[in-house]
């Protein structure tokens, strides 16, 4: 699928999401972990929703978190060390409490919902770069949401003296964005351009390593029934192999998101659209 399917809107709404919301999945740290980016200093959630609902917000969260889960795959197959984890870089530069609407903490709160449920113990590291000092504030209501456990994962830093080295503690440069002082890509395209030489659909950009057979499936297709909570060593919709083990290939760009929505949904109480 390519982003305006996941959002279920025209490439035109599409891309004015992506350029509100800029984010990708691009390399991997040193321990492995995929790397995701987001910047959500340009997150004016209301002008987003003139082009998609919230749920399907939603979605695009489920999709870009199979993204990662595709990159970790990979690096098993190229390493093989089996890393059941992400790390994602989160710039606020840009960020007011204006952005903090009523839409925007739901919109937050359902995807804590949506981690929790279906991709439990995935967040290996997040650090949150450009912090301003008023997002505290803000922080102080969010991480109530998060488990203690997720809680430690997440560094909060403001200025790029403090940041920058902290990246390069833990990313090569070549996979840290070159705005922020590595030579890797700094969005999507740039991203896939670097992967395969040329622009293509979202898809091909966070797939990272080509196409699947068509026989393949996720565990969301072939047991679609997330109708009970998944139990918490099944990693998430699209379940991971056991750490020894070397982990299947999936189809997982063929994915419906709605199963895990539906699911948060009904037992967290609904996201309003």
């Amino acid at each position: 699928k390519n982003i305006s399917e996941v959002l279920q809107c025209s490439e035109e709404s599409a891309q004015a999401v992506v350029e509100m919301f800029p984010s990708f999945v691009y390399g991997h740290d040193k321990d492995g972990q995929s790397l995701m980016f987001r910047h959500y200093g340009k997150f004016e959630i209301w002008k987003i929703l003139e082009h998609t609902t919230l749920d399907n917000l939603l979605r695009l969260h489920v999709w870009e978190n199979e993204q990662a889960l595709q990159g970790m795959r990979q690096f098993a197959r190229d390493s093989g060390n089996s890393i059941e984890t992400f790390c994602a870089v989160v710039d606020a530069e840009g960020w007011r409490l204006g952005l903090a609407t009523s839409d925007a903490m739901r919109y937050i709160k359902g995807m804590v919902n949506v981690d929790s449920d279906h991709y439990p113990e995935r967040l290996g590291r997040m650090i949150l770069i450009n912090l301003p000092s008023m997002l505290l504030t803000v922080w102080s209501v969010i991480k109530r949401w998060l488990p203690p456990r997720t809680q430690d994962k997440i560094q909060l830093l403001g200025s790029r003296k403090d940041w920058e080295p902290v990246l390069r503690r833990y990313i090569d440069d070549k996979y840290i964005p070159e705005i922020y002082g590595g030579t890797g890509p700094n969005n999507e395209h740039e991203a896939l351009e670097r992967m395969h030489g040329k622009i293509g659909d979202a898809s091909d950009a966070h797939g990272l390593h080509g196409g699947r057979e068509e026989e393949e499936k996720t565990p969301l297709e072939a047991s679609p029934d997330l109708s009970k909570k998944p139990p918490r060593d099944e990693q998430s919709c699209t379940q991971g192999s056991e750490p020894n083990e070397q982990p299947t290939e999936s189809k997982w760009f063929h994915m419906e998101a709605e199963e895990c929505l539906a699911k948060s949904k009904s037992e967290k109480g609904a996201v309003p659209a």
